[in-house]
């Protein structure tokens, strides 16, 4: 049954749907019968209904009931639910239960997903503030992180009461200012946000230490989830308190207090390089494969340079031994700095002679230029000419990639030389589609279709007419 399905249906027998996160003014809350249906259909909009509700009573009740329903489905919504931006009113009780939970089951990858949405919950902002010297008596501008007030409320209508005048003593009524909530609130004071990040992070520095084989697998959880959004500014970089202490928490560039992450003074964001808190953990084997996995699975562009920088650093002695079928998800990545890591790995790989040809052909379909150099210098060092058939061969010199199409050519030739194909073959490069290198061939099957023996109109007609 669908979101829309049941939404429709409750609507039917007269209670409101919800819309979004927010409530309309003139709604009254939510149905909860709706919400138990889409709980129950384990349907996708569940999410977005739970975060329309605002009775705290209400809220701990369902969060008990959510906690305690067993299989997939249910622990998964905890991720969607800390996914989203913490800023529903009332839903400290929700955020609370379910990291505690959580943090007592022992649940790495849900403590996790707590974490990230923890770090989200504060983001400062740069302002110019004046500063004065009286005893130099000079004035300067200088920009500072500030804090934004930025709690979330329990959103009220405009209204008004009754109050007595105290110079008449009649009663009159004084208005009462609207209270909304903007998109950038988040729910709790800064204390409350600084102890929820600390605690969280707390969970994992005590894992490294107590448990070591579960930290990597563990963080690398939260470094999944962390999105390019989440550093739109410079400054939104250390405000990621747990990330900063997963990735750079030993680099001499910073500091930690109990509620934020600063630079010292002299030093630039330009200057970190990875040097993770835990880093003998990182280092070890069973680090590697983590990080492989972390170049074609992390949201952020960040988390995933700095586990290309890791792995150089510390496991680039590893690179030649994984399988080929680990590189292919990376060159099909729409980062181009994944893509150029993968074709530098691929051409240092072990057996990528044996590699079955539909591989080969499968990575030639990329689109970075840098990766797909080193892709076919691979193989033509790898791959013998005898191993394509003469169709693989024309449609190789056919693709508009100029590295692809030069392998391409390179490999006709090849082919020529010692088995002479068809004339009606090589006629086929008038379809060429790589205008650096379609001079070059009609050059090469042009001297061979203009020999008086050979001459054919039809076939010479086609280069003359191809654009």
């Amino acid at each position: 049954m669908s979101f829309d399905t049941i939404r429709t249906a409750i609507s039917r027998i007269g209670v409101p749907a919800v819309q979004g996160h927010r409530l309309t003014d003139s709604s009254p809350p939510p149905s909860k019968i709706l919400l138990d249906e889409l709980f129950a259909a384990r349907d996708a909009g569940f999410v977005e209904a739970f975060r329309g509700f605002h009775s705290p009573k209400k809220l701990a009740s369902f969060v008990d009931k959510w906690k305690q329903t067993p299989g997939d489905w249910a622990r998964e919504q905890v991720g969607v639910y800390f996914d989203q931006p913490l800023n529903s009113p009332g839903h400290e009780v929700v955020v609370k239960r379910l990291f505690r939970h959580y943090e007592e089951a022992r649940d790495d990858e849900a403590v996790a997903w707590c974490m990230v949405g923890f770090d989200r919950l504060v983001r400062r902002e740069r302002r110019r503030m004046q500063r004065y010297d009286w005893r130099t008596r000079q004035a300067w501008v200088e920009e500072a992180l500030h804090a934004p007030r930025n709690y979330t409320h329990a959103e009220t209508p405009a209204s008004s009461r009754e109050v007595r005048n105290p110079f008449t003593g009649e009663m009159i009524e004084v208005p009462i200012r609207a209270v909304r909530n903007k998109a950038g609130n988040r729910l709790f004071s800064y204390a409350t946000r600084h102890y929820l990040r600390r605690r969280a992070w707390r969970y994992f520095r005590r894992l490294g230490f107590m448990q070591p084989e579960r930290y990597v697998p563990g963080v690398s959880h939260a470094l999944r989830r962390y999105r390019d959004d989440d550093f739109t500014a410079g400054e939104n970089l250390i405000d990621n308190w747990a990330l900063m202490h997963i990735c750079f928490g030993k680099h001499p560039a910073l500091t930690f207090t109990n509620a934020y992450c600063r630079l010292q003074e002299g030093h630039t964001l330009g200057e970190l390089t990875p040097a993770p808190y835990h880093r003998e953990l990182w280092r070890q084997t069973e680090a590697f494969d983590v990080l492989i996995g972390l170049l074609a699975e992390a949201r952020s562009s960040l988390v995933r340079q700095w586990a290309i920088e890791m792995i150089k650093a510390h496991h680039d002695a590893l690179v030649p031994s994984l399988m080929p079928q680990r590189l292919i998800p990376l060159f099909e990545h729409a980062d181009a700095r994944v893509q150029q890591f993968a074709a530098q790995a691929f051409g240092r790989l072990d057996g990528l002679g044996l590699l079955r040809i539909e591989t080969w052909l499968k990575l030639l379909q990329g689109t970075d230029l840098t990766a797909l150099t080193l892709i076919c210098e691979a193989m033509l060092k790898h791959v013998s000419p005898d191993r394509l058939d003469n169709e693989q061969l024309l449609e190789l010199a056919c693709a508009r990639p100029v590295p692809v199409a030069r392998l391409g050519l390179d490999l006709i030739q090849a082919r020529h030389a010692g088995r002479p194909l068809a004339l009606s073959q090589l006629s086929r490069l008038s379809e060429m589609h790589c205008a650096a290198l379609a001079g070059e061939a009609a050059a090469w099957v042009l001297s061979m279709l203009g020999d008086v023996p050979t001459y054919d109109l039809d076939l010479a007609s086609a280069f003359f007419d191809s654009l």
